[in-house]
Parts: structure tokens; C-alpha cells; sequence
């Protein structure tokens, strides 16, 4: 048996510390095993056989966790046992240790009985028994029980026809995009996740700022060419400011452009800029439109800043729906991260951390995002005279 917590030293040291050699030949001395007392040449062998090249004589406490690990491996070899059981073999051992472990055991031929939550050292299983869910494990959802969720876009559709709305056709496009987007985006990420290149991920994150600035510009009614550059300097200094602050210094990602945290953190960032950015320009742009003679008073009267009543104005327009979801999360409502999270099987209080964490980078980010897309933007419309273009 080799567990988790390894048991490297003989009582009888005295001291608490134990050489290799007293480690290894442990079984023999609690009259565990009926086999002669290994050599020291075949100590040594079934250390070599795991990688261990050290002396016999080292004191088994300098070890570092992965050596431990190997060591009691290697005392477990040494029993010729017909049958292993192992607690988290690898929980120690880096990607060589692990790789030559199986196959040193699959040569060894003796029958394994281990847990673990190693994917490499699970695949290589003859036989795979899945617990069942418990906290810290998420729950599966199999693609007929989605697609029957669907049908209840049946009761919008009903009503959107009922009234007359127009809505129809473009709920089911807009769902059909959804779909087929998020699906594309799974496989993307699964393919991220897998070959973890940090080229790969920026150009995804690109890909992703550059959909979110079109998106903007066509559902704010404005131009492209006008607005596009305002609007990546924004979406840009935002992510570039809170994005390696909440990778490196809070959830501490190792390395931290790793796709499984950079991309849907990014993406939650974006998707809350995007709509943000939207009011804001919508606000402005209608309220320079709307009031152009107030807009030319303070022109005229020789304002520095004869738009900044209506920046501000458009600022709070963006801004107001994130103070008002602050203000009442948790008791009004829970955010669908931390639903989601818990679904997922993650304790109540750290999904409530991720969540503050989330809500603090979604509003500063808005926030940085905003500001700076009106002020950049406010230099491509209007005129050198000051005048609003068309």
C-alpha cells in the first residue's frame, strides 16, 4: 500500500529522523513482510528504478515531496506484493516522474487498485469507477435534457406573436447564434486548454476585442472608422490594467495567461464593457444630437470643454446598471457566476469571493473602459472648429 501521507522513518531511530536504508527496509522490521531482507545493492536497484540516485545513508527529512513519494514506491517494489493499492500515486511527481511511474508499474504486472484525480494516470486504468457528486465536483448536463430546456423559448415565441412584436425571428436567430457560438468557443477552448500557448491565447483575446468594438459600433448606430480606434484603446487599457492585477495577485495563475482563467475572465470583462460602451455612445452621441444648441452655448462661451456635460451624463448612464447590480447582490439577486459555481459544485463562501473579485474587475473595468472611449472618441467628432460631425 502506498498512501498519501507517507510513513518514511522507523520508530526505533529515537530522533524522529530516518536514513533511506531504515525507510526501505521499514516492513521488515515491524515483521510486515516474510521475504529476506533486501541487499543493499537491490536497495539501491529499486531506488534507480524510480530515478532516486542518493545513498543509502541520507537522512530521509532533506527529501523533497516528490522524492518521499518515489522512495515509498520503491519500498513498496521491494515487497514483490501481487497487489498494490495507492492513494494520489502522483500528487508529488512532476510529468517525467509520473510518465516513468506507469510504466514501470505496467512492466511490474502486479494489480492496482488506486484513487486519483491525475487525467494521465486515470486514463491509464483498465477499469475506471467514477464517484458521485459532491461539493467540489460538477454536476453534468447531457445534451437532451439542454435541448429540452430549449423548448421553453416556445413561451417568448407564443407571446412575441401574440402581440405582435416582430421578436420572433430574431429570438431564434439570436438563439441559434448563441448556440453555435458557445459551441465553437467550447471546442476553441478545449483545444487553448490542451496546447496552453500564450500566442494561441492572444490571439484569441484579439479576436475577442475586435468583435466586442464592431458590436459595439453597430449597436450604438455609429461608425466604425470614427469610433473603432476610441474603442479598442478603451476595451484594451481596461483589460490591460485589471486583468494581469486579478491573474497574478488574486487567483495567482501559474502561469498566468493560461487559457483556463484568461479567456473567460477576459470574456466576462468584455461582455460587460460591450454593453456599457453602448449606453455610453448611444447617450452621448443622442444627447450632442438632441441639444445642439446647449452644446454650441458652451462652445461659443469659450468653454475648455464644451462636451464634458454630456461625457459625464454618458458615463453615468454606463455606470448606473453596475452601482444598481452591486447594490442589491445577494439579497435581490445572485450573479450567474456564482450560481453557476455552486452548481458546479464549488464551496458557497469561495464562489462569494470569486464573485466579489468578478464584480470589483467588471466595474473598474467598465469604468476605465468608458472613460477613455468617450475621451478618445471626443477628438474624432468633431471638427477642428468644434463643430459635431455627421
Amino acid at each position: 500500500m502506498v498512501a498519501t501521507t507517507v510513513l518514511l522513518f522507523t520508530p526505533a531511530a529515537g530522533d524522529g529522523r530516518g536514513d533511506n536504508q531504515r525507510s526501505l527496509r521499514l516492513p521488515w522490521q515491524i515483521s510486515a513482510s516474510t521475504l529476506p531482507v533486501p541487499s543493499d545493492e537491490k536497495c539501491i536497484a529499486s531506488l534507480g528504478q524510480l530515478g532516486l540516485h542518493l545513498s543509502l545513508d541520507t537522512e530521509t527529512d532533506s527529501l523533497s515531496g516528490g522524492e518521499k513519494q518515489r522512495l515509498a514506491i520503491a519500498r513498496a517494489l521491494l515487497l514483490e506484493r501481487p497487489l498494490w493499492l495507492l492513494d494520489e500515486p502522483t500528487s508529488a511527481l512532476d510529468e517525467t516522474g509520473r510518465n516513468n511511474l506507469m510504466e514501470l508499474l505496467s512492466e511490474y504486472g502486479a494489480t492496482r487498485v488506486s484513487i486519483s484525480h491525475d487525467p494521465a494516470w486515470v486514463q491509464s486504468a483498465d477499469q475506471v469507477y467514477s464517484m458521485e457528486p459532491i461539493m467540489g465536483e460538477a454536476l453534468n448536463i447531457t445534451n437532451l435534457s439542454l435541448a429540452g430546456f430549449y423548448l421553453l423559448f416556445l413561451i417568448p415565441l407564443v407571446l412575441f406573436h401574440r402581440w405582435q412584436l416582430g421578436l420572433s425571428k430574431r429570438l431564434v436567430s439570436a438563439v441559434a447564434r448563441m448556440t453555435v457560438q458557445l459551441s465553437v468557443v467550447g471546442l476553441y477552448l478545449t483545444t487553448l486548454f490542451t496546447f496552453q500557448n500564450i500566442w494561441l491565447n492572444g490571439v484569441w483575446l484579439l479576436v475577442m476585442v475586435l468583435v466586442a468594438c464592431s458590436s459595439i459600433c453597430k449597436q450604438a448606430g455609429v461608425s466604425v472608422r470614427q469610433f473603432g480606434p476610441a474603442l479598442l484603446a478603451g476595451q484594451f487599457s481596461a483589460l490591460a490594467l485589471v486583468l494581469p492585477i486579478m491573474l497574478l495577485g488574486v487567483i495567482q495563475a501559474n502561469p498566468w495567461w493560461q487559457a483556463q482563467y484568461l479567456i473567460p475572465v477576459a470574456g466576462m470583462l468584455l461582455g460587460n464593457c460591450l454593453s456599457a460602451n453602448v449606453l455610453a455612445l448611444e447617450r452621448w452621441y443622442s444627447s450632442l444630437n438632441k441639444r445642439r444648441d446647449e452644446y454650441q452655448f458652451y462652445l461659443s462661451m469659450g468653454a475648455s470643454s464644451p462636451a464634458q456635460p454630456f461625457v459625464s451624463e454618458a458615463v453615468k448612464a454606463a455606470v448606473g446598471p453596475q452601482l444598481a447590480s452591486m447594490t442589491a447582490l445577494g439579497i435581490v439577486s445572485l450573479p450567474g457566476m456564482m450560481t453557476g459555481q455552486i452548481l458546479g459544485g464549488t464551496e458557497p463562501m469561495l464562489a462569494v469571493k470569486y464573485q466579489l473579485v468578478i464584480m470589483t474587475a467588471i466595474f473598474v473595468s467598465v469604468t476605465l473602459s468608458v472613460t477613455i472611449t468617450l475621451s478618445v472618441a471626443g477628438k474624432a467628432a468633431f471638427d477642428s472648429w468644434g463643430r459635431l460631425r455627421s
